[in-house]
């Protein structure tokens, strides 16, 4: 009764864990576009394989790229972590702060600007957050050809 008892609850909290795959984040796959405080935010992922997202983006202002970023979500000791890489900088860790079937909250409260990075699916389109200590905004991106 106790070993089957402890099988049973060795399960129950092993499925969070099992939850947190890139598999459950499909629908961020492609490319995406938002128009924001003056400018072209772009970005792309490719589907989740092999259990790793790659992602790029960039901002234009201008027609010129004024910014621009490398991320990668894959798990690490049992959930998943966003880490980004702005410019030749090091890469920053964001790990997941809660998985949902449509959103997924990244989390870095070490971290000076950002603190929190969250997308979610809104329809066709993606909605990204990015939060600070004192304020957040949200993009709103719709899917666009990735040619």
């Amino acid at each position: 009764m106790l070993l089957g008892m402890r099988r049973i609850l060795g399960f129950l909290f092993c499925v969070p864990l099992a939850a947190q795959s890139v598999d459950n984040l499909q629908w961020m796959a492609g490319c995406w576009e938002a128009q924001a405080i003056g400018a072209v935010f772009e970005e792309q992922w490719t589907k989740p394989t092999g259990g790793v997202m790659l992602g790029a983006a960039k901002v234009l202002k201008q027609g010129k790229a004024v910014f621009h970023e490398f991320m990668r979500i894959s798990p690490e000791q049992g959930r998943l972590v966003f880490l980004a890489r702005i410019g030749s900088k090091g890469v920053t860790p964001f790990p997941a702060k809660s998985v949902k079937e449509n959103e997924i909250v990244f989390e870095n409260l070490a971290h000076d600007d950002p603190k929190r990075i969250i997308y979610r699916k809104d329809g066709d389109g993606m909605v990204a957050r990015v939060e600070g200590d004192t304020k957040g905004e949200n993009f709103v991106y719709r899917r666009v050809s990735c040619q």
